[in-house]
C-alpha cells in the first residue's frame, strides 16, 4: 500500500474516531442536562397547572412527605421534596429555580430558657439533590457547633460559606436534639412557600428531628 494511500486510511479513521468522540460527549451533555431538567421530575410532582391555595397545599405536603434527616461526617441536615412549578413567565421549572434559598428553623427538645425553648435557624441555597426527586439537605457542621462557646451566635465561616447557622436563646449547654418547627422556600422577589409545625404534624404525625448525641 503506498504512502498516499496509508495517509488517506489514517484520515479516515482519525475522523471516524472524532465523530464517535463527539456523539458520545453529545449524549452524556443531553442526558445530563435531562436528568437535571424539570421533566426528569414524575408527573406526579408537577404542580405548573396549580395556582393560589391549591398549589400551595400541593407544595406545602409534597415538602413534607420528603423529609429525611441525613448525617455524615460530623454534621447533619434534612432534606426536603422537590416539584415543578410555573415561573412568571408562564415556564414550568423545578422549585429550587424559582426558589433560590431554604430556611429552615429548629427548637431545642426538653429544654427552655426563662421559658423560651433554644431556636435554631438555618440558611442556605435551594438546590436539587443527586436524586432530583428531593432538595439536598443544607448540612449543619454539628461537631464544630458543639466545640464552640455555647452562647447566642452566628456561624457562617464554614467550607459551604452560603451556609449561615443562628442559634438563640440557648444557656450553658449546647442543646443535642433539635425538632424541626419550619421550613420556607424563599425567591428572589419576595416569593415563599412555608410550611409550619401544623402542616409537619398534619402529614407527618409527628415533627422530625436531629440528634447530635
Amino acid at each position: 500500500m503506498g504512502k498516499r494511500k496509508l495517509i488517506q486510511v489514517a484520515i479516515v479513521i482519525g475522523g471516524l474516531v472524532l465523530c464517535f468522540l463527539a456523539f458520545q460527549l453529545g449524549s452524556n451533555l443531553l442526558f445530563n442536562s435531562s436528568e437535571r431538567s424539570p421533566a426528569a421530575i414524575p408527573k406526579i410532582y408537577d404542580y405548573s397547572h396549580l395556582a393560589g391555595e391549591a398549589l400551595l397545599e400541593a407544595a406545602q405536603d409534597r415538602l413534607i412527605n420528603g423529609v429525611k434527616v441525613i448525617s455524615a461526617g460530623g454534621a447533619s441536615g434534612i432534606q426536603l421534596g422537590h416539584f415543578v412549578v410555573k415561573n412568571d413567565q408562564g415556564l414550568s421549572v423545578s422549585a429550587c429555580e424559582l426558589f433560590s434559598r431554604v430556611e429552615l428553623v429548629f427548637f431545642a427538645g426538653g429544654m427552655a430558657v426563662s421559658g423560651d425553648s433554644p431556636k435554631m435557624i438555618v440558611i442556605g441555597p435551594c438546590t436539587p439533590g443527586e436524586n432530583i426527586n428531593v432538595i439536598a439537605p443544607i448540612m449543619i457542621p454539628s461537631a464544630k457547633i458543639l466545640d464552640a462557646p455555647v452562647r447566642d451566635q452566628e456561624f457562617s465561616d464554614f467550607s459551604d460559606n452560603a451556609v449561615t447557622v443562628k442559634l438563640e436563646n440557648v444557656s450553658d449547654t449546647w442543646p443535642r436534639v433539635w425538632i424541626l418547627q419550619s421550613a420556607r422556600l424563599v425567591g428572589a422577589h419576595s416569593e415563599e412557600i412555608k410550611v409550619e409545625d401544623k402542616d409537619i404534624r398534619r402529614v407527618l404525625g409527628k415533627a422530625p428531628y436531629i440528634d447530635w448525641q
